[in-house]
């Protein structure tokens, strides 16, 4: 997130004077604004997004939403993500599976791209962004933070390989 606030000026400034219509350029101004003001308290409402949806997957919670609008927004951030990251996320999904011995699914996986999108866009809502303010900053959202996950799914797939072979060297000594 920190990544995503670092260039959200940066993007907006260019959603801005790459439209040439002075209403929709002060919309973009007043919604770098705004975000300014409520930098904190969106971290904070994700951060605390996500932790109780990783801590409610472990419980099997399920934490979906009632508006099917915004639901439906994450899903479309979240597909290029998927795509683009699929042989990786593919991978964490079946060793995610693996330690935690239950059947899992690239929709449900905490750190999976529809669970991100969705607890950001979820945030958003919950600090009363409008919904054209969500789309705009969604476009951000995935251009900063969706399509940059590959180094964190990378190091993930790589922990869990580690805790896996760590597992099996533990069973194959005791036998």
């Amino acid at each position: 997130m920190e990544g995503f606030y670092s260039n959200l000026e940066d993007g907006l400034f260019e959603l801005a004077y790459r439209d040439s219509d002075s209403s929709y350029q002060g919309y973009c101004f007043n919604l770098m604004r705004e975000l300014r003001f409520r930098r904190q308290l969106l971290m904070d409402t994700f951060t605390k997004r996500m932790n109780d949806g990783a801590a409610a997957w472990f419980e099997d919670v399920d934490l979906a939403s009632d508006d099917r609008e915004l639901d439906a927004i994450a899903l479309a951030m979240s597909r290029k993500c998927s795509a683009h990251f699929g042989a990786l996320l593919r991978s964490i999904v079946d060793r995610v599976a693996e330690v935690t011995d239950r059947p899992m699914d690239l929709a449900s996986l905490p750190v999976g791209p529809y669970q991100v999108a969705r607890h950001f866009v979820q945030s958003c809502h919950l600090i009363e962004f409008d919904k054209a303010s969500i789309e705009v900053v969604q476009d951000l959202f995935l251009r900063f933070v969706l399509d940059r996950l590959g180094t964190a799914y990378g190091q993930f797939n790589r922990a869990l390989s580690a805790s896996l072979a760590s597992d099996l060297e533990r069973q194959l000594a005791s036998a």
